[in-house]
């Protein structure tokens, strides 16, 4: 039975030492649980691989863009710089819709305006037909 907790102490001492190791070698900048797998990012902006690639490629690889990894040949991206991009996306986009039904509605405007000036066509659908009936042919 000693032999048993000898073991078992080894076994919690080798693996203490593997945590700890692990602990040491990976900081909070090298956590990679912040990373999600680049094929997740699609939506309705992004609906394509090639799409991604050049958005990647236009934004830097830092804290200020979107900061990405390759584990092999598979991309992982920062979800907390996407979720950033796509929220500073969609508030453009919310702005740009602001913008545009205002100057919808002031060129509504000016042509309800413009239609409420012409003057109106006569009421009959045709005018030369009634006339000659309307007139005693000799």
């Amino acid at each position: 039975m000693e032999w048993l907790n000898a073991i078992q102490l080894w076994r919690e001492e080798i693996i203490g030492r593997l945590i700890g190791r692990m602990a040491k070698t990976k900081g909070p900048e090298q956590d990679d649980s912040d990373f999600m797998p680049a094929y997740t990012c699609r939506n309705n902006r992004i609906e394509s691989n090639r799409q991604l690639q050049r958005l990647l490629k236009s934004v830097s690889d830092d804290e200020k863009g979107i900061r990405r990894k390759y584990r092999g040949q598979h991309l992982f991206v920062h979800a907390g710089d996407w979720s950033r991009w796509n929220a500073e996306k969609g508030k453009q986009d919310s702005e740009a819709v602001d913008r545009m039904e205002s100057a919808a509605n002031a060129i509504t405007a000016e042509i309800r305006a413009a239609k409420k000036k012409k003057p109106k066509k006569s009421s009959r659908l045709l005018p030369g037909l009634l006339t000659a009936v309307e007139k005693e042919i000799p």
